[in-house]
Formats: structure tokens, C-alpha cells, sequence
């Protein structure tokens, strides 16, 4: 198994928070160093013949052989049931060629000395797709993946792994537009919603540190500060008439400042601290928080199914877990 590019895949949809049985074989050996045995009708010393190559583990080729190698267009069909239709240059992969595994899954590109290089498309047979760049059998250079679920990551990859700047597409519509190593967020990044309000923060290896600043359409800002993913007590929440207020970012809601129009403001940052919380594995502080948004009224645009979509996701976890929802008038 190619296990960079799995490990891509999984790393990705955990960003999406999903999950992923999907699996990408890396392409069968060649098979064609003729180390092990075979049989043809060309013989080894004609220099253009078509016709067929059987290995004696069962794989067969056929197509233009060149001097007992396949050399030109062919088929090469393996004992696993992956197959490559495409052109070989003296008995390895070279140019454009399409490699179906025995899945369904397919890789649709360029090849150079028998490996996946240059412009290629990967479909999964679970609908995963990818186009972009390839180096040595594995995502390399720059390229989108679009997931079955309509989640999106287009950007810089490296070895299989998102590396480098990308934008990362979630379900609900917002965007994380940043820097990410090796599959994980990790720099300078910032969070848009569709609505236009944003977070902008820095993460490392995939959790929030530092000072994270919420920019509201209407003008309000929010400060929260961050541990290793973790929100720190007090948070700071300015209007954009300029009154300021601090309180325990749990707490900023029942704040008697905060008017109707603020309500919906704070309804998506509790949303997003939430996820954040959700995708470093902290089930019980994202539900605390999803559920805070959940409570919020009135809830803007589609928040209230997402809240409640990801509330769904995480309630069987948190059912197993025998630790309770922590309410309002809980310490």
C-alpha cells in the first residue's frame, strides 16, 4: 500500500471531520525487469512486433513489443486484477497512461520511468477525486481534492501530504486560506465565512496559539487567546461603537451588553471554537461549546443545521463516553 498517500487522504478528511476507509494502492511492481519467467509470440530479437507477454504468475501483457519488451501502446493486466492501458518505452511506463486497480479506483496521467509523473487525475472508487500535480508515484507539487461529500483542499502538497499554502473548503461554506505541513494546519492562517466575518490565528500542528482574532461584518471584533488548543479563560469582545467587556469566553453571551444583532456574532464564534475543539479531539469542549451556539437566538443563515449536524456527529461519542452535555446553569 501506498501509505503517504492514504495517510494523505485520512488527514484530510479528519480536517473535514470524516472518515475515510478508502485505501490507494500504489501501482503493481512493473513486473517488466523480466527477472521472473515469461513466455511470448515476438521473439527477443525482433525489433517491432504486437503481440502477447505471459509471466508465469499469471499476468499477461499485450500490445507493440520492441525486442521482447512491451515498447509502444499495450495492456498490461496484473494477477490482482489492476491493469495500466497506455505506452511503454522499453518495457516501463512513459508518457500518458490510465492504471485501474482492481477496486475501481483509477489514475488518469502522465507517467516517466514507470511511476506516476507530471498533470494526473486520481478517482476513488468511493468518489474521492484529485487533479494535479505527481512525482514519484505520489501527490507532489500542487493540485485539488475534491471528497464525496462536496468538501474541497486546493493547494500545495508535498509527498501525498497537504504542504505549504491551501485552501481548505468545509460543508458549512467557510474556508480555511493557510499554511499546512505535512497534512496538518500549521502558521499563519485565517478562517472566512460566507457571511464575510473571519478568524484569523496562527496554529501549530493543528491547534490554535496564540492571540486569535474574530472580524465581524458588522464591525465587532472578538480576542480569544489560546494553549495548545485549549481557550484560555477571558476573552475580549469590542462592538464597533467601541465599548469593550471581557468575561470567560463561555460567559460572553449572558453579558447584558451584548444586543440582539452581537447575538448571531457570538453564535459563530461558540460554532467555530466548537469544531476547533472537534478536530483536536477534544468531544466533550465541542459539544459544550456546539451546544452554547445551539442555544443562541436568533441563528443566522444555515448555522442551525450545521450546529446541529456536527451536534449529531459527536453525541454517539459523547453517549459512550457517560459524560453529560454541560448546561447553562452548570459551574
Amino acid at each position: 500500500m501506498n501509505s503517504k498517500l492514504t495517510t494523505a487522504y485520512l488527514l484530510v478528511t479528519g480536517m473535514l471531520l470524516l472518515s475515510s476507509n478508502q485505501s490507494l494502492a500504489t501501482p503493481a511492481e512493473s513486473l517488466l525487469n523480466f527477472n521472473i519467467s515469461f513466455e511470448s509470440d515476438c521473439p527477443v530479437t525482433q525489433k517491432y512486433c504486437k503481440g502477447l507477454i505471459k509471466f508465469d504468475d499469471g499476468s499477461i501483457y499485450k500490445g507493440e513489443i520492441s525486442y521482447g519488451k512491451p515498447h509502444g501502446k499495450g495492456i498490461m493486466t496484473w494477477k490482482d486484477g489492476n491493469f495500466f492501458k497506455g505506452t511503454f518505452v522499453k518495457g516501463k511506463k512513459e508518457g500518458y497512461g490510465e492504471y485501474t486497480y482492481e477496486d475501481g479506483s483509477k489514475y488518469q496521467g502522465n507517467w516517466k520511468r514507470d511511476v506516476m509523473a507530471g498533470e494526473g487525475a486520481m478517482i476513488w472508487s468511493c468518489g474521492h477525486e484529485y487533479i494535479g500535480e505527481f512525482k514519484d508515484n505520489e501527490i507532489n507539487g500542487t493540485g485539488t481534492i475534491l471528497l464525496n461529500n462536496g468538501e474541497v483542499y486546493s493547494g500545495a502538497w508535498q509527498d501525498g501530504l497537504p504542504h505549504g499554502l491551501g485552501t481548505f473548503t468545509r460543508i458549512d461554506g467557510s474556508q480555511y486560506v493557510g499554511m499546512n505541513e505535512l497534512g496538518t494546519r500549521h502558521g499563519e492562517g485565517k478562517i472566512i465565512w460566507e457571511s464575510g466575518d473571519t478568524l484569523a490565528g496562527t496554529w501549530e500542528e493543528g491547534l490554535l496559539e496564540g492571540e486569535a482574532i474574530y472580524k465581524f461584518n458588522n464591525g465587532d471584533q472578538l480576542i480569544t487567546k489560546w494553549n495548545e488548543g485549549i481557550a484560555s479563560a477571558n476573552s475580549t469582545y469590542t462592538t464597533h461603537k467601541g465599548t469593550s467587556f471581557t468575561n470567560d469566553l463561555s460567559q460572553l453571551a449572558l453579558e447584558d451588553l451584548i444586543m440582539n444583532d452581537e447575538m448571531s456574532n457570538m453564535q459563530l464564534a461558540y460554532y467555530s471554537v466548537g469544531l476547533e475543539y472537534k478536530l483536536n479531539g477534544d468531544i466533550i469542549e465541542a459539544g459544550n461549546y456546539l451546544q452554547l451556539a445551539a442555544n443562541i437566538e436568533p441563528t443566522i443563515g444555515n448555522k442551525d443545521i450545521m450546529i446541529a449536524f456536527h451536534l449529531d456527529q459527536i453525541s454517539p461519542e459523547m453517549d459512550n463516553s457517560n459524560v453529560a452535555l454541560k448546561t447553562d446553569d452548570e459551574d
